[in-house]
């Protein structure tokens, strides 16, 4: 979780009752939390000490979000969601590859579990499915193997 310091962000506060506002800190940090956008700062308490806050945005407002900074800056906003697609693009070949590493390690637990699990009367066909998939999995990993050696030999990215 590497946390982001925001450059244009200020934190204002203000009783319920009071006038206006009043800029409390423009120290914030925007980082990810689980599935959330998570904003950070600190201010100091009406008793004396420092208050810790966290805003957590949750996926299901991102779309508000988007919409409410074209409505502030279009251009700016258009900018860097271009930008920040343009990355996730590049990326795209990685996120597959991890996302797809990780489904056949949940496979081969799984299937070693059966096994652990199995009772004793079928033991071996357990095992036997254990080894199948096994075998599956390393010659669907042999060509991805040999894909990533080439590309550091090249220096190419594999895709």
């Amino acid at each position: 979780m590497v946390a982001k310091n925001l450059k244009a962000t200020e934190v204002y506060r203000g009783g319920q009752t009071a006038r206006a506002l009043y800029l409390e800190t423009r120290q914030v940090t925007a980082c990810r939390s689980k599935a959330a956008v998570q904003l950070d700062f600190s201010m100091d308490s009406k008793g004396g000490g420092v208050t810790r806050v966290h805003v957590n945005i949750g996926p299901d407002d991102f779309e508000a979000l988007v919409a409410t900074m074209v409505k502030a800056d279009r251009q700016k906003a258009m900018d860097a969601m271009a930008a920040e697609l343009a990355r996730q693009v590049a990326e795209q070949p990685e996120h597959d590859a991890r996302a797809a590493a990780a489904a056949r390690d949940a496979i081969r637990r799984l299937a070693h579990e059966k096994y652990l699990n199995a009772p004793a009367d079928d033991d071996e066909t357990e095992r036997f499915a254990e080894t199948q998939i096994k075998k599956l999995i390393a010659e669907i990993e042999a060509p991805e193997a040999a894909k990533g050696k080439s590309s550091k030999v090249t220096g190419s990215k594999a895709a």
